[in-house]
């Protein structure tokens, strides 16, 4: 069993800790919130759910996720552990860190886009090849928030990551008709393309 002690992140649903015997490792854990924390019916039965029945949970599907898409997205994605890992926390979904040439984390596209003034220009013809590679196997993502890009410094030269696999296909619409064509997801993802692009100013 793997003790995890120091924490790297805490979202909403999942806290980031570091492996504790692996530098540039780190493992994602599903929070577990009671009820009164979530102050929501549908939050806290996920959660029980997700805890009761492993398979169903957001780490496992993102380790499916990883599995069917590792090939098609080496150039963009982090490496992945082939199995959910025991912690004293629960079940981990251990993944390689995504660090600059100086070992600190690589920030999220909007950080870096912030912090160093880079114009957006610089990583155009990346993220223009990372949704080429997205459109032409038939991946479609339908959220292109400015946290799910790193942008990695690597060799002196920044380079863009995608951390996102959850949103594989995760579509929040009331009528997720995206999920039975083909069509209609690939023309909601360019949207949502267009949308990140308005938003760094492309």
């Amino acid at each position: 069993m793997i003790i995890l002690t120091k924490v790297l992140a805490l979202g909403r649903t999942r806290t980031i800790y570091q492996h504790p015997s692996a530098a540039d490792w780190l493992i994602k854990i599903e929070n577990r919130h009671t009820f009164a924390a979530v102050g929501k019916v549908s939050l806290f039965l996920r959660g029980l759910v997700h805890r009761m029945f492993p398979f169903f949970s957001e780490n496992a599907r993102e380790l499916r996720i990883y599995k069917k898409l590792a090939s098609s997205l080496e150039d963009f994605i982090p490496e992945y552990e082939e199995k959910l890992v025991i912690t004293d926390k629960g079940l981990g979904l251990a993944c390689r860190q995504v660090l600059d040439d100086n070992n600190d984390l690589s920030k999220t596209l909007g950080d870096y886009l912030r912090d160093t003034k880079a114009s957006p220009e610089t990583l155009k013809p990346q993220l223009e090849r990372f949704f080429q590679t997205l459109l032409l196997k038939k991946l479609y993502f339908f959220d292109f928030n400015l946290n799910n890009f790193l942008v990695q410094i690597h060799e002196g030269q920044p380079t863009l990551r995608f951390i996102d696999l959850k949103g594989y296909r995760k579509d929040r619409s009331v009528l997720p008709i995206s999920n039975v064509s083909s069509l209609l997801a690939e023309r909601k993802m360019k949207r949502r393309v267009k949308r990140l692009y308005k938003r760094i100013m492309l």
